[in-house]
């Protein structure tokens, strides 16, 4: 007989399927999870096609970058100088994409407004 690695696919999926059949209470939690992953992929393709790929890629650095500085701030995890650095980094190179976008928009709208 084949003896199975402690974390093989298969050992991992009767975890799962034990704890999902020992805990029915975890049935509504898990529905309720697909649901909002379902709505969240709704809301990515939405903003991929209106906004495009860009604006989704700022959304997404801006959300996560959001998530670090409240998880420093919320639950006082410590943070060195290289740290802080990074942080320094992401929020000065969201602004200039910010500053850049809003300028070549001007400028366009500009472009547009001027009769030829």
């Amino acid at each position: 007989s084949r003896r199975h690695s402690s974390n093989s696919p298969r050992t991992e999926a009767h975890y799962v399927l034990n704890f999902v059949r020992d805990s029915p209470e975890i049935s509504n939690h898990m529905l309720l999870m697909a649901i909002c992953s379902a709505i969240g992929q709704l809301f990515i393709f939405y903003v991929i096609r209106t906004f495009g790929p860009l604006v989704f890629a700022i959304i997404q650095t801006v959300r996560q970058f959001l998530s670090v500085v409240l998880s420093i701030i919320l639950f006082g995890h410590p943070v060195n100088s290289s740290e802080c650095l990074g942080i320094l980094v992401v929020f000065s190179a969201l602004g200039a994409q910010i500053v850049y976008k809003a300028n070549a928009m001007q400028t366009r709208s500009a472009d547009r407004s001027t009769p030829r």
